[in-house]
């Protein structure tokens, strides 16, 4: 299996930064292990950015023709929904401007947009994120009218499906539940939030967070999922586009300052290591140097064991088809114990958190 991870990795950081793939001395694989590194790219959600490398191999290099078929209809559909997800996001973009809100998109699509190939991300639901409590409501209040499934978390997040699409609807901005930091958090937001940008989506306007915030926000959703059931490699190239393309915008001291007073700056410490020495992100395109000694294999192994949000752990192989995760508290548990060495505080008020959400949702 060495072997695979080693040409995924290769494949994953030529698709992620469309260069050249560093090296092809461990190809051709074998149609077995070609099986396995497929069901890697899936497991991670990242059979976009992989199939965009393969697609530069020699011939004499490719995957099995059946295989190589079967990975151009996936990646062919997953540019199809994107599509599908920009149309529905330029729809409720003119139905909340109707209703005299104006909400911002996290995460998703407007991320997507600062990939070379944005249509080959593979995407989640749509998150939006109201300001005020009165927007929010109106928003829900127009779901709850349309009927149909909602799953509602009081104070926190709405669920719901628009014409096929998952959309969730935020009243809170960070995913962080340490509340020593809530004070801090609040300043920055609101100095953050006068610098909202916004992008295009089939021809409708769309806020978007500050490249500063929008770093923040995508970050500290990564430490939340993997406080419980882990996550795939999709949001840590997130992460490594964002640092990317907002490298000029971006005030290093000033973001490690930011990440030491939320209590996170060791954990992130981690967490470059990872889009350096596996994503193949630049040092000099981190906001700030990294100390080479501490290094995060272990990290990754994680990563690469539990596959998107821990739903692909093999000792849990069924969690795919049934939606369900089993041994929730032993996993979650886990997780607390590893990552409460470098996010003590933040490990320790999440699963309070968890627990007080879902009492108030009963």
């Amino acid at each position: 299996m060495e072997r695979v991870y080693t040409v995924f990795f290769s494949l994953l950081q030529s698709g992620l930064w469309s260069k050249p793939i560093a090296s092809t001395d461990k190809l051709p694989l074998s149609p077995a292990e070609w099986q396995s590194l497929y069901e890697l790219s899936k497991a991670q959600t990242v059979e976009g950015l992989v199939f965009d490398a393969i697609e530069q191999l020699d011939v004499r290099l490719l995957p099995p023709t059946d295989l190589w078929m079967k990975w151009l209809v996936r990646v062919t559909k997953i540019e199809q929904h994107n599509r599908i997800m920009n149309q529905g996001l330029g729809e409720q973009i003119v139905i909340f401007e109707r209703l005299g809100v104006e909400p911002v998109l996290l995460k998703g699509q407007g991320v997507a947009v600062h990939y070379n190939a944005p249509l080959r991300r593979t995407c989640g639901d749509i998150d939006w994120y109201f300001s005020t409590k009165e927007q929010y409501e109106k928003a829900n209040d127009w779901v709850i009218q349309q009927g149909g499934d909602i799953k509602y978390v009081p104070g926190r997040s709405m669920c719901y499906h628009y014409k096929g699409l998952e959309i969730d609807h935020h009243s809170n901005l960070i995913d962080l539940y340490n509340p020593f930091v809530k004070p801090f958090l609040q300043k920055l937001i609101a100095v953050e939030r006068a610098k909202d940008e916004s992008i295009d989506i089939m021809g409708h306007i769309c806020r978007t967070l500050s490249p500063l915030l929008n770093i923040i926000q995508v970050v500290s959703h990564v430490l939340k999922h993997l406080l419980s059931f882990g996550l795939g490699l999709r949001q840590l190239c997130d992460v490594a586009r964002l640092y990317y393309v907002h490298r000029k915008e971006i005030e290093g001291t000033y973001l490690r300052d930011i990440y030491r007073q939320l209590g996170i700056e060791r954990w992130v410490v981690l967490m470059h290591d990872l889009l350096v020495r596996y994503l193949g992100l630049e040092r000099h395109f981190l906001p700030y140097p990294i100390n080479g000694n501490e290094k995060a294999d272990w990290m990754m192994e994680d990563i690469l064991r539990a596959g998107n949000f821990g739903f692909f752990d093999k000792q849990y192989s069924d969690e795919v088809r049934t939606g369900e995760r089993k041994n929730a508290f032993l996993r979650v548990s886990r997780n607390l114990w590893k990552y409460g060495r470098y996010v003590p505080i933040e490990s320790f008020f999440f699963p309070l958190v968890q627990v007080y959400t879902r009492v108030l949702s009963r």
